[in-house]
This record gives C-alpha cells, structure tokens and sequence, in this order.
C-alpha cells in the first residue's frame, strides 16, 4: 500500500525562495508526518495515565492490606470499640481508591477522543492535501479517491503506537511498581 501511494500521489514542486523542490510520493511523507505527529501528541496525552496506573495499583494494595488488617483484629477493634475509627480509616482509603479510578478513566476518555479524531481526521487530511492536483486537473476523481484510502491504510500501519498506548502505560506502571 506504501508503494501504491507513494505511485499514486506523484511528486509535488514547492517553490521556496528562489528554488523548487520536487518531493516525490509526497502522500507518503504526509502520511507518515501526520502518524509521527500524532505520537508525540499521543504520548503528551497519554503519559499521565502512566502515574495514575501506579498511583492506582498502590491504592489498592494499601485498600487489601487494610481490609486484611481489619478481618485479622476484628476481635481487638470490636473488644476496644474502634469500629467507627476502623471504618473512618477504610472509607477514607477507598475514597482514594475511588477518587484516582475517576481520574483514570477521564483521561482514559480524553486519550479515546484523541484517537478517535485522529483516525478520523486522516481521510480529511489525504482530502484536503491531495486536492490540490485534482482540481488543476492532474488527476482523476477515482485517483483522488485512491489516495485517500492508501493514505489512510498506511497511516493505520503507523497507528500502532498510538492504539496501544495505554496498554503500554499500564505495562510501564507494572513494571516501574515491580521494580520499587
């Protein structure tokens, strides 16, 4: 499919200053800008998911420990009357809990938007960028329309950073937690 667009959009002559510059397959080059761009901004993103995921594992384990703790002294805490206190302290840590769960999943859906936009916005992009020949008559509407689709299926083999992103967020967060 590279190859297919990289025949299919032809070079492009951008005059700057006094010289031209020819960039052949230029189609190519944007789609594969356009998939670089889209990593930085998906890394920009995303990374805060990276300290949540972490943050998230280490209040859980600090919920189970308490949740243990308390099953261990039910007997001394009930012998002493700190159930409210016991309660206090549980509620508290799953609020934590709680509070960076809806963190996480705020920027788990800001991350969705992104993608969503960005892989959407490809057909927009080939479009607008490959016009230009079409309407001075350079090429054909089924051309155009080859363009487009070869664009966006050599965007979509770039994606891959992109679409898994978050999964490569938790993966880190497990290993930067493991080797604490």
């Amino acid at each position: 499919i590279a190859a297919l667009l990289w025949y299919l959009s032809g070079s492009i002559r951008l005059p700057i200053g006094g010289l031209v510059i020819t960039i052949p397959g230029y189609m190519f080059w944007v789609a594969v800008l356009y998939s670089g761009l889209g990593s930085v901004i998906a890394h920009l993103i995303g990374r805060p998911l990276i300290r949540l995921y972490n943050r998230q594992q280490a209040v859980e384990a600090d919920f189970r420990f308490n949740l243990v703790h308390l099953r261990e002294e039910a007997e001394a805490i009930a012998l002493y009357g700190g159930e409210a206190q016991e309660r206090n302290i549980a509620l508290g840590r799953f609020r934590t809990l709680y509070e960076n769960f809806k963190r996480i999943i705020l920027r788990s859906n800001q991350y969705l938007v992104f993608q969503l936009l960005f892989s959407q916005g490809t057909s927009f992009l080939a479009l607008l960028i490959a016009s230009p020949r079409f309407f001075s008559g350079a090429i054909a509407l089924g051309v155009l329309t080859q363009i487009a689709n070869a664009l966006e299926r050599v965007n979509e083999a770039l994606y891959w950073f992109i679409g898994s992103y978050t999964i490569f967020a938790a993966w880190r967060a497990t290993a930067d937690r493991l080797s604490e």
